[in-house]
Order: C-alpha cells, then sequence, then structure tokens
C-alpha cells in the first residue's frame, strides 16, 4: 500500500506534504492513527480477538497495520515517508535490531513452553509498537494533523477517566457490559479493585496502577490542548482536563500522583510565573474540594506517602533487587530473552528495570534507557530551535512531559506489561518524531491550512493559529520546488 501522491503533483523533496496521501488525494495517515488511538484508549485492555490469543486487541491489529505499512512504503522504492534525518527513528530502529537479536539468542537455548509462547507475543507487541511510532514520525503531513492525534488521545484518556469515575463512585463496572461481535475477554472480571474501603477504579485498563499513570501521563497534552483551543472550544478541553486530574486522584495510586507530577514538571518549567501560580492555586482548590467530599482519600494518600519507608509494596520492590541482580548475571549481555521471565516461572518483580535487565541484559537496559533519553533530548532540542513556534515550544514540552510521567512509573510497577502504557509511551515517541520533522524541515507548507494554534499568554485568546496564517499567508517549503 503505497502512499502515493496526487496525480500531477510534485513530489516533496522531504517526503512531507501531499506525499503522505493515496492517490485519492485525501490524507489517510492521521484517521488510522487517530483510530489506533481511539481503540486502544476506549476499548478495555482485556478486549480481544480470542483466535489469535494475546496479540488480538483490535489496537494492537491496527498497528500490526501501521508497522507493515512503514516497513513497505520504506522497502517499496520511491517510497512516500520522510527520509530526512530525525534522531527518533535512528533510536527505533537500532532498539528494533536489538529485540530481534535477543530473539534470536534465546533461539539457542532450551525453552519451556511457556517462555516460547510469551517471547513470541510479546516480541510482536514490542515490534509492533516501534512500527507505530516510526509510523506517526514519518507520515503525519503537518501540525494541523499532529494536533488532531494530540487531541484524540485527550478524547481517549478522558473517556478511560469517565469509565473511572463511574467504577469509583458506584462500584459498577462499565466494561464487563461490553458485548461486540467477534471480541471476548481474556480474562474474567473479579469485580473493581479496593483500598481502604474505597473502590480502586481501573477504567479500560488492566490496573488502577496503569490507570493512574496513563492518566497522569495524558494530563500534560491535555493541559496544551485547553490553553491553545479558540475561546469559544475551550469549556470542553478544559473538562477533559478535569475529569483526567481528578481521574488520577481516584486511582488511589502512588505511581499514578508520581507520574501527574513528573508529567507537569516541563511545563512548569516552560511556563511563565502567572500560569505557574494560577496553576498552583487551582491545585489546592481541587485537593480542598476533594478532602471535603472525599476526607477518606485525601487520608489515604497521606498514609500511602508518610508510611513509603514502611510500606510492604515499597519495601518488597526493594528485598528483590538481589534476586533480580542475580537472575541478570546469569545471562549480563543480552538477557534471557524478552517476555521469558513470568511470574509462572519466576518471581513477581513488580518493577521495570528488574524486568528488562533480567529479559533484555544490561545492553538492552541501556538501549532502552538511551531511547527514552533521546525522546527527552529531541523535546529539549524542538523547545531551544529558534525555527519552532510557541505552540512548537509548548508541545514539546507536553510530550516530553508524558514521556517522563512514563518513564519514572516504570521504577514502581511492570510497566511495559501494560499495554496501554507501553502503546503510550511509543505513541509519545513518534509524535516528538514528527514534531521535530515538521520544525526542522522549515516553514510550514501550503498543506497546512491551518497550523496548530500558538498557546496563548495569559489572559490573551487562541484562534487556532488562523492568525498567523492570515498574518503571513501560504507558505512554501524551501525545498518544495526542487
Amino acid at each position: 500500500m503505497s502512499l502515493a501522491i496526487r496525480p500531477g503533483e510534485r513530489r516533496r523533496q522531504d517526503g512531507l506534504g501531499p506525499a503522505t496521501t493515496l492517490r485519492t488525494g485525501r490524507d489517510v495517515t492521521t484517521p488510522l492513527v487517530i483510530a489506533y488511538v481511539l481503540l486502544l484508549f476506549v476499548l478495555p485492555a482485556r478486549l480481544t480477538v480470542m483466535a489469535m490469543g494475546g496479540i488480538g486487541q483490535p489496537a494492537l491489529l491496527l498497528g500490526i497495520l501501521l508497522a507493515l505499512m512503514w516497513c513497505m512504503d520504506k522497502v517499496v522504492p520511491g517510497g512516500d515517508l520522510h527520509r530526512g534525518p530525525n534522531p527518533i527513528r535512528w533510536a527505533l530502529v537500532p532498539y528494533a535490531v536489538l529485540l530481534l537479536l535477543n530473539h534470536l539468542v534465546l533461539q539457542l537455548r532450551p525453552q519451556t513452553g511457556l517462555e516460547a509462547s510469551s517471547s513470541t507475543r510479546i516480541l510482536i507487541i514490542n515490534l509492533t509498537m516501534i512500527g507505530v511510532a516510526l509510523f506517526v514520525s514519518d507520515t503525519l503531513p503537518g501540525r494541523r494533523q499532529l494536533h488532531a492525534v494530540l487531541k484524540a488521545v485527550v478524547v481517549g484518556a478522558a473517556a478511560c477517566a469517565v469509565v473511572g469515575h463511574v467504577q469509583f463512585f458506584t462500584g459498577f463496572d462499565l466494561p464487563a457490559l461490553l458485548d461486540l461481535p467477534g471480541l471476548d475477554y481474556s480474562t474474567p472480571f473479579d469485580g473493581v479493585f479496593s483500598r481502604s474501603g474505597m473502590n480502586r477504579p481501573a477504567g479500560t485498563t488492566l490496573h488502577p496502577i496503569e490507570y493512574g499513570v496513563v492518566l497522569g501521563a495524558a494530563l500534560p497534552p491535555a493541559l496544551h490542548v485547553a490553553l491553545a483551543a479558540p475561546h469559544r472550544r475551550r469549556v470542553r478541553w478544559w473538562i477533559a482536563v478535569a475529569l483526567i486530574a481528578s481521574g488520577v486522584l481516584l486511582s488511589v495510586s502512588r505511581s499514578g500522583v508520581l507520574a501527574a507530577g513528573a508529567a507537569l514538571l516541563p511545563l512548569l518549567l516552560h511556563w511563565d510565573w502567572r500560569r505557574r501560580a494560577n496553576t498552583l492555586l487551582v491545585a489546592m482548590a481541587g485537593l480542598v474540594v476533594s478532602w471535603l467530599a472525599l476526607p477518606n482519600l485525601i487520608s489515604t494518600f497521606r498514609s500511602l506517602f508518610g508510611t513509603l519507608e514502611t510500606d510492604p509494596s515499597a519495601q518488597a520492590r526493594l528485598e528483590r533487587f538481589p534476586i533480580a541482580f542475580e537472575t541478570t548475571m546469569q545471562r549480563p549481555w543480552l538477557g534471557r530473552g524478552l517476555g521469558t521471565y513470568t511470574v509462572e516461572e519466576g518471581t513477581l518483580l513488580d518493577q521495570q528495570l528488574y524486568q528488562s535487565a533480567i529479559e533484555l541484559g544490561l545492553v538492552g537496559l541501556a538501549l532502552t534507557v538511551l531511547l527514552v533519553g533521546i525522546a527527552v533530548g529531541v523535546g529539549i532540542a524542538i523547545f531551544l530551535d529558534r525555527r519552532r513556534t510557541a505552540a512548537d515550544a509548548s508541545l514539546a514540552m507536553a510530550l516530553v512531559g508524558a514521556i517522563a510521567a512514563l518513564a519514572v512509573s516504570s521504577a514502581t510497577y511492570t510497566a511495559f506489561w501494560y499495554r496501554i502504557h507501553l502503546s503510550l509511551l511509543f505513541l509519545v515517541i513518534g509524535l516528538l518524531g514528527a514534531l521535530w520533522t515538521l520544525v526542522t524541515s522549515g516553514e510550514p507548507t501550503t498543506t497546512d491550512a491551518v497550523a496548530v494554534a500558538d498557546v496563548p499568554a495569559p489572559g490573551t485568546d487562541g484562534d487556532d493559529g488562523r492568525a498567523a496564517d492570515r498574518a503571513h499567508g501560504p507558505r512554501r517549503h524551501p525545498g518544495a520546488d526542487r
């Protein structure tokens, strides 16, 4: 399936713009990515095509299609993907090679049946996530399309939060009612989780920790979208922000609060003092309202953070370090194999760094950390680039915040085992790659009919970028006529 340009339209030298449309002249990449995002957040993570086992989730199946489309357009002569320099691509491709090498080394030793099936499934999932990130990075044709995908993330996270609110206040599990033809649940529903006498929602995710972390990571993109929205549309986006932020608290999860704090830090550093003060006042007001409405919730968080040194779950993670170290040293360089260290045949580690060190070895752990570090570095480089707009800077810091949340929380649970967490991480990495391409390729092209709104200064209204378009008119990329 080639993403060919319209008949009679000149191919862009850098692969941007019209080169990401089918022969119908329509942009097909953005709707596919938006569909992927909505399937990821809206459908319960346990919902799957049972005949396909652990890789039958609808979002994952669409992700496989996106990954195959990227591979096909990359190898077919005259492919239309962006082929210019992109550090995100340079980081993702070696990471994929590492996973394949790790799986190849695994085949050189005897495996149990569980190891063989689990390693193959996890490899497919991880390669799919890498493929989705590459597809997003190399195909989104403009800022408007990138912003549309970001809005889909916010809508999906808000929908997930709504399900969580229903679970928290009523104890009723909405996903249990969903009955779609051809789909079934991989594991039965055991009811809503609980802690300290309160319902502990998971939304459409697999666990309350994942729910809190994912919503915490979605908070900076939601704030960016709300601040950039035109005045007449801001209310809906601020409602989404409120749902996501309150969902973090309702998860009754330390990891969720830590993720939200890490996520907001880059934006707070970017904002001026007035916006920081306003954010602090709103946060304090939200805590007061939460304390008045749900006093047990706030006291539970005080207990969770106040007794961290003696908390059984936190101490258990520290006590597992010798086991993780000893197991890692058995195969220190390339590990025992991705997906092979299972709870059934090993020990519950509940910490992603341990898991990655054991399965991927020290080389794999280093490359995983390097991938996340490069993504953060790309976001910072965009922020410092003189060619970026104010909206680009805000978006870059929002995406860096999302990655920070997902990375920091990896030390608090086995994060990459949870599908929405892993998918969101690679999606955000891909969005940073797309933003890098748009910023470094020069001025917006004529395909950007409407650029994403510059985030307005305090006290001003955004206009979705139309003022900039009216002032400067349509602009062409310097290489468009070469």
